[in-house]
């Protein structure tokens, strides 16, 4: 049952750490807010202009796991303009300044709830925890040489 999850988790975590990557880098639009009408300005399309914005937007939700900086690209069957969107850029802009950097992006693991049980788990559990996390830290490996 986890091996798909696994598959699943090896995607998210390839564009995660891409998207943890371009925050460090000059495509992340950070420090002051006046740059996010700079940088639109310079852009003639409305796709173009979503697109950088989804990908800032982005570089904080999935890259570094903020999940106070998520919105909805759309709100009552209607989409958000770019505008919208750029306003809560220029917020999120404001309120990383404080916020550290993860070193890594996260994983996102789809795992078994721990519910209450009566008596001990077997070891037959207790195995399949741990290969599980072993497996996690490979596929980490591997995807930063696939990267």
């Amino acid at each position: 049952m986890k091996d798909p999850n696994l598959e699943k988790m090896k995607e998210h975590l390839l564009e995660a750490t891409y998207y943890h990557k371009m925050y460090a880098s000059p495509a992340c639009w950070k420090g002051d807010v006046k740059v996010v009408y700079a940088k639109l300005a310079k852009l003639k399309s409305k796709d173009a202009k979503l697109d950088v914005l989804n990908e800032n937007i982005q570089m904080r939700v999935k890259g570094c796991r903020w999940e106070k900086s998520h919105t909805t690209w759309s709100h009552k069957r209607r989409e958000r303009t770019v505008k919208e969107l750029a306003n809560h850029l220029k917020w999120v802009i404001t309120w990383d300044i404080d916020e550290d950097m993860p070193e890594d992006p996260h994983i996102k693991v789809h795992e078994r709830k721990n519910d209450a049980s009566l008596g001990t788990c077997t070891d037959e559990i207790k195995d399949i925890g741990s290969k599980f996390a072993a497996r996690t830290e490979a596929i980490r490996g591997d995807l930063e040489k696939l990267r």
